[in-house]
């Protein structure tokens, strides 16, 4: 409604979930400014940033090749990490733990057979239980497919510059057989598919769940508690031979924009700056050191309360920036040991996605949509179907591509390519 009456924009929108498409489309139009030019002359500390983190400029270009927003930096990219208890692999006689998907399969096989948790009872484990977009991930990694996103069924992927519809392949059918191996001897949870993260969460601390994604952050040796819970390194398996921590970037785009029609670009595109500054930073995440926090250590830069009624990142200032962070402000002091360990798997094995950098043009993101809305929904269909036996895969595979291929596939993956070209730079 504010785009609607350009007379009640505010000069400046923070925080906002502009679309890529939006951004183009409000930009292209004259109601976002063009912020290339005052960039160049009055951001300083935005094109030091560009330059140190290379996903950051990526995120702030639109698909015409402009810039109209600018992203937040948080140097936190999110993960997929697999937890693995190993209290259950000692009860079961198990001596290795799993590196990949199949070692991950014998292993549930003698887990099930066995009082896998030391509660007693044989087989009322849930070896691998998860919320429904988590597995899928975690999933997709195992067969070498870094996608952070593949919610909506439709994942692409590249192989030699050449984009293609993952869920069509030979690597996806495999995972599948896999999977449903694994949901057919029980050791997948059923209700999986459908339950919260709370749900799952009652599950894991109950002492029940084998596998997952880390549930919140460690503050013991051991998962919140739960003995023998660590993180492992990520699974391969034979179609894929390299570990893949598949990590998102470490901005949100399009977080602030500037109204076409200020009266102050100059003043805003300083404000801006300041807020890709160190100071900037840190006054508007902790607020004023003094008042709102007090510094324990200078390096590493640690920070502590001057009283109990102020939480740290809550000071009455500008807080509701909070997310204006450059990665190297964030310091917590002495890492616990699973930590220390998640930036070790991090450095060594991260892999981003090149979905993360390439931006649709409004008319791709329409045709996108409307392309992927049935095939998205077709897709997830199959991938719960497949895995829980609702659909045999070697009976109904070759009819479930070509019911993909007719829903216009090649369409949609003509899209992506052109994306992933503009972002490589391919004519």
């Amino acid at each position: 409604m504010i785009m609607a009456t350009p007379n009640e924009m505010p000069d400046i929108f923070f925080y906002c979930n502009f679309t890529d498409a939006d951004v183009a489309q409000y930009g292209q139009s004259g109601q976002l400014l063009q912020l290339d030019d005052l960039i160049e002359e009055y951001g300083t500390n935005i094109k030091e940033l560009f330059n140190e983190v290379e996903e950051a400029y990526g995120g702030a270009v639109s698909s015409d090749g402009n810039i109209y927003s600018l992203p937040t930096v948080n140097g936190k990219p999110s993960t997929v990490w697999y937890s693995m208890n190993t209290k259950f692999l000692e009860n079961s006689g198990i001596e290795k733990v799993p590196t990949t998907l199949e070692e991950l399969y014998d292993a549930m096989v003698i887990m099930r057979q066995s009082d896998a948790n030391g509660d007693g009872i044989v087989g009322n484990e849930l070896l691998w239980s998860e919320v429904p977009k988590l597995f899928k991930r975690q999933a997709l990694s195992m067969v070498g497919i870094p996608c952070y996103w593949p919610w909506q069924g439709c994942i692409f992927d590249d192989k030699d510059g050449e984009v293609y519809f993952v869920p069509t392949s030979e690597e996806y059918k495999y995972l599948l057989t896999v999977l449903h191996k694994m949901y057919d001897i029980g050791a997948i949870d059923p209700e999986l598919f459908t339950q919260t993260g709370n749900e799952q969460k009652d599950k894991f601390y109950s002492n029940l769940v084998f596998m997952c994604q880390y549930v919140d952050d460690p503050e013991l040796e051991g998962f919140r508690g739960v003995e023998g819970t660590t993180w492992v390194t990520p699974l391969t398996s034979a179609v894929h031979d390299y570990p893949v921590v598949i990590k998102s970037a470490d901005y949100n785009v399009n977080t602030s924009c500037v109204a076409g029609n200020t009266e102050y670009p100059e003043i805003c595109m300083l404000l801006l700056d300041y807020l890709y500054s160190m100071e900037g930073s840190r006054v508007s995440a902790y607020g004023l050191e003094g008042v709102d926090y007090k510094v324990v250590s200078k390096d590493p830069w640690v920070i502590g309360k001057i009283n109990d009624d102020i939480e740290l990142g809550h000071g009455p200032t500008i807080a509701s920036l909070a997310k204006w962070l450059r990665g190297d402000l964030i310091q917590n002091g002495e890492q616990t040991k699973l930590q220390a360990l998640k930036t070790d798997l991090l450095d060594e094995y991260g892999i981003m996605g090149w979905q993360n950098y390439t931006k649709l043009t409004a008319e791709e993101s329409d045709q996108s949509s409307v392309l992927s809305a049935d095939l998205g929904k077709y897709c997830d269909d199959y991938f719960v179907g497949f895995i829980t036996g609702n659909y045999d895969i070697e009976k109904d595979w070759d009819a479930y591509v070509k019911s993909c291929e007719s829903m216009k596939v090649a369409e949609l993956t003509a899209i992506y390519q052109a994306a992933y070209n503009r972002y490589m730079g391919i004519e």
